[in-house]
């Protein structure tokens, strides 16, 4: 089945470069940049930086975390960063201890909704955009007089339920689905990564599909020059992302020695956050693997080497259980990259089955390790797919053409408002 983009972009929307100026700030308590964040910095990283190609000056607010080592707040081009400190509440009397999250989300939105307060009357703030997930602007959203609040969910807390050891119902679980959902209420515009995402917010928040609308996240196309190493000398499956359960990296693990029967010198490389654990699971799943160099595990690297290693890769998988966009996927098909995805999560929309990619039931690893055989045994085809998919980022998921058809967003809200 051929999936069509999610966003049907008008002609010439990608040209237009500068816009109607209006103040919008982007929050989240996570902004990590160079290749040590998750995706919701390298979104804000991404629509901060296309937003200011179209002349606009976004702020950025983040939390600096316990223990974290930076003296400044990362730089993004063309935006103002602030960081808020971290003032977490912590207690060692186990009966209190069990109300830190839930005090700490208070304190972190109250801190939130005031400075977001002081930003609207000094600087007249029209737009504030966040994800769902600790709904860190819901105080806010209780407050807020002439600002519109845009929820863009990325990672909604009960979406590792069933994969993870996640405490679905308890008190604190329940507590913060029932914040999430109300401040999903309260939002002037929901806009969803993908028809996976918009089915999975739907569903688990008792949301109407009407009021959700589908917009990809921008993906960053960098400049391809040669690379600075040549490929693996080995035929190399690669992954790179959050080395967690419901990245479906235990399944990649389990579909190697099927994959080895096909290609006997073949490597997996794994690159992301999550190293012991991972290290553990292969050790004990294939001892011996790691001495002997068939399975490499790598801390997460900069941006710029992560992009080199998709290239001299023959193959990227992304065997996600859940997966809500896929940012690592879109950046592989970027650079002209073969992947291999997941059915029914948001590799749906990025990847057309058997064109710009292949996709596989999550969990199915003899179907992984079957598309991973004929991935590396047909160059030809390989090639195709790289060619096809870097076309495909460019012409649908690149910052500027998301930036255009988000900013007709803002400018709706904000007419309405007038």
């Amino acid at each position: 089945m051929r999936h069509q983009p999610a966003v049907d972009y008008g002609a010439g929307s990608a040209q237009e470069t500068k816009t109607d100026p209006f103040s919008i700030c982007l929050v989240h308590r996570e902004l990590r940049l160079n290749g040590l964040g998750g995706g919701v910095s390298t979104y804000h990283k991404n629509i901060a930086e296309a937003l200011f190609l179209r002349g606009l000056s976004p702020c950025i607010l983040a939390r600096k975390d316990v223990g974290d080592d930076r003296d400044c707040a990362p730089v993004v081009k063309g935006a103002t960063v602030t960081m808020l400190e971290n003032r977490n509440f912590r207690s060692s009397i186990a009966g209190i201890r069990s109300l830190t999250p839930s005090v700490n989300w208070l304190i972190h939105s109250i801190r939130v909704a005031l400075h977001l307060r002081r930003l609207s009357k000094e600087t007249g703030l029209d737009i504030v955009e966040t994800p769902d997930n600790a709904a860190e602007c819901l105080l806010f959203a209780l407050v807020k007089k002439n600002v519109r609040l845009v929820i863009r969910p990325q990672y909604p807390s009960f979406m590792y339920d069933g994969i993870e050891k996640t405490r679905k119902f308890s008190p604190n679980g329940i507590l913060f689905w029932w914040l999430e959902r109300m401040q999903l209420l309260l939002a002037d515009e929901i806009i969803c990564s993908s028809r996976s995402l918009r089915d999975m917010v739907a569903d688990g928040f008792g949301i109407a599909r009407s009021r959700i609308r589908v917009i990809p996240l921008p993906v960053e196309i960098p400049d391809i020059g040669p690379l600075s190493e040549l490929r693996f000398p080995h035929p190399t499956v690669l992954y790179a992302g959050k080395l967690s359960i419901h990245k479906g990296v235990r399944c990649l693990v389990d579909a190697f020695q099927e994959v080895q029967r096909g290609v006997p010198d073949v490597r997996f490389v794994f690159v992301g956050r999550g190293v012991k654990e991972l290290a553990a699971y292969v050790s004990q799943q294939l001892p011996g693997a790691l001495e002997r160099d068939q399975i490499e595990i790598r801390d997460a690297v900069p941006r710029s080497e992560l992009f080199d290693l998709y290239r001299r890769a023959q193959v990227c998988a992304f065997p996600s259980l859940v997966e809500p966009f896929g940012y690592t996927c879109a950046e592989a098909m970027a650079v002209g990259a073969c992947v291999i995805g997941s059915k029914g999560t948001g590799h749906e929309d990025l990847v057309e089955d058997g064109e710009s990619g292949f996709l596989v039931e999550p969990g199915n690893v003899r179907a992984l390790a079957e598309t991973i055989i004929r991935a590396l045994t047909d160059e030809g085809l390989r090639l195709r797919i790289g060619q096809a998919a870097g076309h495909r980022i460019r012409t649908c998921f690149s910052a500027d053409r998301v930036a255009a058809e988000q900013v007709k967003v803002y400018q709706s809200l904000l007419a309405c408002r007038s």
